[in-house]
């Protein structure tokens, strides 16, 4: 017997049950096999309430999980062995970033390019993107950042990142990268108001240029898979 939940404010593009993308608001139906896989730390932050079972309420429904009947909280009992994955996915086509800014050799924020996805301590997530840039003596990293602090770098997987930024968007004369995911278990330090906030780290001198237009676009998900052991 199916369920239903409301999606939390806040969540964009998320997928549910391998559906969607859904938005904040959405009304999303859970089959039982999709509600026994959702994770209780992506359950609790992407949706508004727990999942009621249809016709439950104290109308006498049970659930085909476990037997319990009315409206029925995920617990223990209703968790199984797989887990619900969070997704929330972007493509950026409102314009080149031409020039890169002087960030004066420091490390900070690339423009406007931000991914957050809801998250709690403990979760594994991921960030996977796809795009283009010029060569140059920019440098480019993915970080996370909390308030307006960059405080974890894919680079070296620490708030400190390395010298050259990240290998695989390496773009200088006599390299050929290749970029590959970035990923971390959450920590407290790394939250900021319940999400993972994804950006684009630079170190640039002014020259240089980061593509996101309709021609070149760029394309990037944060992908969170639960508590790991």
């Amino acid at each position: 017997m199916p369920y239903t939940a409301t999606i939390a404010p806040g969540v964009k593009d998320v997928i549910v049950g391998g559906n969607g993308p859904y938005q904040a608001g959405d009304a999303v139906t859970l089959t039982d096999a999709a509600y026994v896989a959702m994770d209780p730390a992506v359950f609790a932050t992407v949706f508004t309430a727990p999942p009621v079972l249809q016709g439950g309420g104290g109308g006498g429904a049970v659930d085909s999980v476990n037997g319990e009947t009315g409206a029925v909280v995920l617990d223990a009992g209703d968790v199984g062995a797989g887990s619900q994955e969070a997704v929330v996915s972007q493509v950026i086509t409102t314009g080149d970033i031409n020039p890169m800014p002087n960030t004066s050799a420091a490390w900070q924020k690339l423009g406007a390019f931000e991914l957050a996805i809801p998250a709690a301590v403990g979760d594994h997530v991921q960030l996977e993107a796809s795009g283009m840039r010029n060569q140059s003596s920019a440098l480019v990293d993915f970080a996370i950042m909390v308030g307006s602090s960059l405080v974890w770098f894919s680079s070296t997987g620490t708030g400190t990142p390395a010298t050259d930024g990240n290998p695989g968007w390496y773009a200088v004369a006599n390299f050929w990268p290749h970029g590959g995911p970035a990923w971390l278990t959450v920590g407290p330090g790394h939250l900021d108001g319940g999400n993972i906030r994804w950006v684009i780290a630079t170190k640039a001198a002014g020259t240089g240029i980061f593509y996101a237009s309709p021609t070149w676009p760029f394309r990037w998900r944060a992908i969170n898979k639960g508590p790991v052991s």
